[in-house]
Formats: C-alpha cells, sequence, structure tokens
C-alpha cells in the first residue's frame, strides 16, 4: 500500500470518500503534523520500519517526485520561533530548551548525512545502523528523530507566512520552490513533507503474522496504525500532485516572474484531472501558500486564474491560426488526418505557452462554430 493518490481511482468517486478527504483536509496542519508524530513514535511503526532483520522492514519511506528537505529546516531560527506573538511562541521555546546538545550533534551531522539518514534513509537501515554509520548512540538517533517531528509540529514558527488570509485564520507556507536542472523542485519546509509517503510492505506483514513475529494484539493495532497510514498519504499525495500541476501549468510565470505570464488554469478542470470535487481543490489549497524560486510568497489560490475577455480572445485566435494551418498542411498532404482537441491542446502549450485543458478547447472550439476533427 503506497497510499498514492493515483491509485484505486475507481474508489475515489463515491460521496463516502470525498466527504472523508473533505475532512482531511480540513484538519489544521499542525494537529496534522501531531498525526504524523503519533505515528512515528508508535512502537509498531518503529518495529516495522527499523527492525533489526531486514526482512521485518515492512515501512518504507518514498520521496515525492521533485521534492527535497528546504535547507531553512537546517537553520533551526530559534530566535525567529520564539519571538512569535502566538502562544504557540512558548511551546517552542519549551520545546527547544536543553536541546542544545543534540541541535549541535544534528549541526555536526552535516546537511547531507542528516538528510541521508534521518530525513530519507532510503537505504533502509535499521536504528542501530543509523547509529553505527553516523558513530552516534542509539539513545541519541531516537532523540533525533523524535526532535524531526516535534519541530514539524510547529513548523510555522520556524519558517513563518507573511500572507494573512484572513481574521482569525493564519496562513501556511508549505513549501520553497527553487530551480534545478531538471526544472523546478518543491523544498518543503517541515520533515515528513519532505519523506514523502510512507510505503507498507503487505507481504512482509503477512508473513511476520504467520510466524508470530506479530502478535495477535499488535495485529488489532496493526489495521488501526495502516488507516492512520493511508489518512497521511492522501493528504500528501493529494497537495503535491495540486502544487505539481501548478508549477507545470503556470511554468511560463515561473520564468518570465511577472502576473502577466500567469495562463488561464480553473480549479474546476484540475478536480476533472484529478477526478474529485472541486471542492477539494478549494479545501486543498485554502490557507497554505509556496515561496516562488525569486522568494515572493504565494497563496496557492493565486496561480488558478480564470480566463479573461483578452486572454479568452487570445487563445481563440491561437486556435484558429493552428486549424488555419493545419487545413493547408491537410491540403498539402502534409498530414493525413485533422488534430483532435487533446492535440490542439498540447499545441496550444508547446507553440504559445497556454496551458488549458482538452474540454476547454471544445468550448472555444465550439464557440466558433468549428467542427471536431471527425467532421472536418
Amino acid at each position: 500500500m503506497a497510499g498514492g493518490f493515483a491509485q484505486n481511482q475507481s474508489a475515489r468517486h463515491g460521496m463516502g470518500f470525498q466527504t472523508r478527504l473533505a475532512g482531511l483536509l480540513e484538519l489544521p496542519e499542525r494537529e496534522y503534523s501531531q498525526l504524523i508524530a503519533e505515528i512515528e513514535a508508535d512502537p509498531l511503526f518503529i518495529k516495522l520500519k527499523y527492525a533489526e532483520n531486514r526482512l521485518d522492514r515492512a515501512i518504507r519511506s518514498r520521496r515525492l517526485q521533485q521534492t527535497d528537505l528546504s535547507r531553512r529546516f537546517m537553520e533551526l531560527k530559534e530566535d525567529l520561533a520564539v519571538s512569535s506573538g502566538d502562544e504557540g511562541g512558548a511551546e517552542v521555546e519549551k520545546l527547544l530548551a536543553g536541546k542544545d546538545k543534540i541541535v549541535d550533534v544534528i549541526r555536526k551531522l552535516g546537511e547531507d548525512d542528516f538528510k541521508r539518514y534521518f530525513i530519507y534513509n532510503d537505504e533502509e537501515l535499521s536504528l542501530s545502523e543509523i547509529a553505527d554509520n553516523c558513530e552516534l548512540k542509539p539513545a541519541e538517533v531516537k532523540e533525533i528523530l523524535s526532535l524531526i517531528n516535534t519541530v514539524d509540529v510547529y513548523s510555522e514558527f520556524f519558517t513563518p507566512s507573511t500572507v494573512t488570509p484572513g481574521t482569525g485564520n493564519y496562513n501556511y507556507k508549505i513549501a520553497t520552490l527553487a530551480r534545478t536542472g531538471k526544472g523546478i523542485a518543491i523544498q518543503f519546509n517541515s520533515a515528513h513533507w519532505a519523506r514523502g509517503l510512507y510505503e507498507v510492505d503487505h507481504d512482509k506483514i503477512e508473513k511476520m503474522m504467520q510466524k508470530g513475529r506479530i502478535t495477535k494484539e499488535d495485529g488489532k493495532r496493526l489495521k488501526k496504525l495502516l488507516e492512520k497510514i493511508e489518512f497521511v498519504n492522501l493528504r500528501k499525495s493529494l497537495l503535491h500532485n495540486i502544487i505539481s500541476k501548478m508549477i507545470e501549468k503556470q511554468s511560463k510565470y515561473f520564468r518570465c516572474k511577472q502576473e502577466s505570464g500567469l495562463v488561464p488554469f480553473m480549479q474546476v478542470e484540475l478536480a476533472r484531472e484529478l477526478k474529485v470535487h472541486p471542492s477539494i481543490i478549494s479545501r486543498a489549497t485554502s490557507g497554505r501558500s509556496i515561496e516562488t524560486p525569486w522568494g515572493e510568497e504565494k497563496p496557492l489560490k493565486a496561480f488558478f486564474v480564470a480566463a479573461g475577455p483578452k486572454q479568452r480572445e487570445e487563445i481563440l485566435r491561437h486556435i484558429r491560426n493552428i486549424l488555419r494551418e493545419e487545413k493547408y498542411e491537410l491540403q498539402k498532404g502534409s498530414i493525413k488526418k485533422p488534430s483532435g482537441d487533446k492535440e490542439i491542446a498540447a499545441i496550444l502549450l508547446s507553440k504559445y505557452g497556454v496551458s488549458i485543458s482538452q474540454r476547454t478547447v471544445a468550448k472555444y472550439r465550439n464557440s466558433m462554430k468549428i467542427s471536431g476533427a471527425f467532421h472536418r
């Protein structure tokens, strides 16, 4: 069970699922992080993820595509966190009290080893193996993992948002976008977001139960643990899909750094792609923001733009040009058949940098009384 949002799509259309997902998205980020901290601290989770016997390691983390941990996480700016006027600032001060020694240990590890062993653990090492590789005591490894999850719960104080969505609410800055050789990466401000999804190997668990390495009592607790893991994975998968699609659709904006570069992109279009109700997209983006590669914080909702009259006319003109050129190529015999709406959408994106859905192309084409590919 990887828990990816794209899996089992047929089960994701019912009202029960949509209602459950809506409730999940409305859970405040701090409570969501607290849920993850509880999962990570569960002895059964630790047993299945960090077992001394490699054959018993049935849970692993899988990074989401084009993601990383923000370097700001390593900074742990205590003074910034504590200076917050919110009562949470006092809580942060309390949690950091007496942690100077372990924070120094983290800094001595260096960013690469810290991420390798304590964030990603791609090698699926046990706690003792991590301790040996880092020349630490097992107790220090546990303390570092615990501190990471605790800091995640209060991450809004370490990477505060400057966006205020409304009275009585606060905004959560989920990530910073950064340009890389492979495009734009999503650098999450929280370790649990950077770790990605939990992958559960059910075959290993079944074998462990058959051999008595998971007791009947643990088996009952395991069901609840796996339900929590699926709960966590759904939210991560959806948010990652939304941000990834937003980066893809608004690539022109991220190149030119100007508002004029934003192309029409409606929440309803994304909802169709992800096969969820539009209200789910609205809930997922509400109160959340990202920081652009040039350091400007913007709400996720700011990247959903309706086509204005000028933009609409420009898109209609592009479609007419595409079909005019196509007609010429058909007459010459250079191409054998007309383009469908999906192909037209692809040409709009590649040639003009306009990102609209196949369905929107059809709507615009029909408004100009132009037949579909079959009748052309």
